[in-house]
């Protein structure tokens, strides 16, 4: 692994921090090997924040393939078997990573293969004074809000979507119910009534065309 990361990157690290993410953190540690058991991919990650569990994430400390094994599969194989360990595991909130603003084909794999967005830009980050892409993938189907770097490095921001507050939405859905319980209770009113008789009226009671006052007339009085 340490050979696979001296040939294919500038930031390379000791046996001793190898030995600490993987005693620290060992389902996070992946490794990719050919046909004759020689390493020829790797990601090492961590977990930050692992005391807050609202905050807790994991991150890509390293990933590199060797040439001859580019563009076979290898990076995006061994990134969702951490990104998986992370979420299952560690019940991490999100993966962060930093990657170079030069690096296109970083850039391919992180946003178009594993849904990395880049959450902000880190200047001047590396040895070399390059500035890096904080980039985000987050767990739990939540979704990402952060920015899709287009061409020459520009970052285009996602329109916001306006959602009704929850408190108004459940609102809106009892009252939507109280009407639809009134409109069936209407229903089965009007389906259970039954015809007045014919004739029968509040003044008084018609007998074959003839009306009979219900108040007797006075005596003596026509």
């Amino acid at each position: 692994m340490q050979h696979t990361n001296l040939r294919c990157l500038p930031e390379n690290y000791n046996m001793r921090y190898y030995m600490y993410h993987l005693l620290s953190w060992p389902q996070l540690l992946y490794v990719q090997e050919d046909y004759n058991g020689n390493v020829v991919g790797y990601v090492l990650a961590k977990m930050d924040d692992e005391e807050d569990a609202q905050k807790s994430h994991g991150h890509i400390t390293s990933l590199s393939v060797l040439r001859t094994h580019r563009k076979l599969g290898v990076a995006t194989r061994v990134m969702r078997k951490t990104m998986n360990e992370m979420e299952q595991v560690y019940d991490a909130n999100y993966c962060s990573l930093h990657v170079r603003r030069t690096n296109d084909a970083a850039l391919h794999l992180y946003q178009d293969s594993l849904g990395f967005r880049c959450a902000e830009v880190d200047e001047k980050y590396y040895v070399d004074d390059e500035d890096a892409f904080h980039m985000k993938s987050y767990f739990k189907g939540k979704p990402n809000p952060h920015a899709i770097v287009g061409e020459n490095g520009v970052l285009q921001r996602p329109p916001k979507e306006v959602a009704p507050p929850a408190a108004a939405a459940k609102k809106t859905a009892v009252v939507l119910d109280e009407l639809l319980e009134l409109l069936r209770e209407e229903e089965k009113k009007g389906k259970g009534k039954t015809p007045a008789p014919k004739g029968k009226g509040s003044a008084g009671k018609t007998t074959a065309g003839k009306h009979i006052d219900p108040t007797p007339a006075a005596k003596g009085k026509q």
